[in-house]
């Protein structure tokens, strides 16, 4: 009997494994004295970029999620986002949730810029704060839901306060004058004063 074998040998092979990671990069909320003492009719602005920094492409969604505040005051918040000039959401702010999910763009970064609203109309709130993070998730493309396969998680802190009334523009009566009771017959002794308006305009 006789027998026949051979055998190969491939050399100089590598498996390597890609992975997922992004990060986030973000200014502050402007104007910033605006973001400490924000009221009805006034909005904020914030920039964000999403940075690929792995090899593997992947898509991803974020959420707003309330961390410490006036439950009031960050419902009334309204937000608008939008992704390379393109505007993706527009609502509450709590209310963010990005779907579909967007898919990191071919150069490896996205920018996203955030315009934040107390809508006029609303209450004061004065003393007030709302403190919440945007969630960012990413995972592979391959994958439809969430959190499969290669995935991460990146999270971005914020903080708006709410404002006082400004009253320094505001005059009481703006007409108004001061008029001694009864100077006409004890000769401006008297220590009580009347202010009135000379068209009837009630104070305010």
């Amino acid at each position: 009997l006789a027998y026949y074998t051979d055998s190969e040998t491939s050399s100089e092979n590598e498996l390597s494994a890609g992975s997922l990671d992004f990060s986030l990069e973000a200014g502050e909320w402007e104007p910033a004295e605006t973001a400490m003492r924000l009221v009805p009719g006034e909005t904020v602005t914030r920039s964000m970029k999403v940075l690929a920094n792995g090899s593997t492409p992947f898509q991803y969604t974020a959420t707003a999620v309330k961390t410490a505040g006036d439950d009031g005051f960050c419902a009334a918040l309204r937000l608008v986002a939008g992704r390379e000039g393109t505007p993706l959401y527009d609502g509450t702010l709590l209310g963010l949730l990005l779907a579909p999910p967007v898919v990191i763009g071919e150069d490896g970064t996205d920018d996203w810029l955030f315009h934040l609203t107390l809508p006029g109309g609303s209450p004061l709130f004065e003393g007030k704060s709302c403190e919440f993070r945007f969630d960012v998730d990413a995972w592979q493309t391959a994958f439809a839901e969430i959190g499969s396969g290669f995935n991460d998680h990146e999270e971005l802190e914020n903080l708006i306060e709410g404002g006082f009334a400004d009253t320094a523009s505001i005059s009481p009566i703006s007409d108004a004058y001061a008029d001694e009771e009864l100077s006409g017959t004890n000769f401006g002794a008297l220590d009580r004063l009347r202010v009135k308006s000379r068209n009837g305009g009630r104070n305010r």
